[in-house]
This record gives structure tokens, C-alpha cells and sequence, in this order.
């Protein structure tokens, strides 16, 4: 599997870890990215809560201004919400223990 993000990097990691580094080539690919998808609405919904409430009107300006431009996204969130990293990685652990754990829960 040919790496394209940070993100993939995390998924495939999460598949191993869970015992689903067996998939075809094809499914796994297919799981890849719809997990992708799911770690960033996850981190979308942790990055809103977190915001400060007086920051939401400049939120919804960037994201209506400059929606595809992830990095201006992302430096927005960090430049507002205190610990912005520390709360992302904590949100990925967190994603990534319910997934191993309800994988492992289905295979076993």
C-alpha cells in the first residue's frame, strides 16, 4: 500500500493493529480511505467543540472563503484552540482504541 498522508499512514497502522492487514489489496484500499474519512469528520467534530465561541464567525469564513485549503484550515485551529495538537492526537488514540477494539470484538 502506497502511502499518501500522515492520515493513511495512521489507518494502515489501526488495520494492523486490529488484525486487518489480511485484506485484499482492493478492500483495503476501499476501508482505507472511508476510515480516512471518518478520522477527519471525527477531528472536525472535536476541532468545532473545542473552538472558542466567539471564533465561530471566522470559522465559518474560512471555511466558506477557503473550504479545500487544508492548510489554512488547519493553521486557523491551531492558532484558536489552546493545545490544538495535544487534542488531536488525544482524539486519534481515542478513534483508534474503539476501532481495534470493535474489530477485535467481531473476530473473536
Amino acid at each position: 500500500m502506497e502511502s499518501k498522508t500522515p492520515l493513511h499512514d495512521f489507518v494502515d497502522k489501526m488495520f494492523f493493529s486490529a488484525g486487518l492487514d489480511k485484506l485484499s489489496p482492493e478492500a483495503h484500499e476501499a476501508y482505507r480511505e472511508q476510515m480516512v474519512e471518518q478520522v477527519l469528520r471525527r477531528l472536525g467534530i472535536m476541532a468545532v467543540r473545542e473552538l472558542p465561541p466567539e471564533k465561530i464567525p471566522e470559522m465559518a469564513k474560512v471555511m466558506q472563503t477557503q473550504p479545500s485549503d487544508q492548510e489554512k484550515v488547519l493553521k486557523f485551529f491551531q492558532d484558536s484552540i489552546p493545545d490544538f495538537e495535544g487534542k488531536m492526537t488525544e482524539e486519534l488514540k481515542s478513534f483508534a482504541q474503539e476501532f481495534i477494539s470493535t474489530a477485535q470484538k467481531l473476530e473473536g
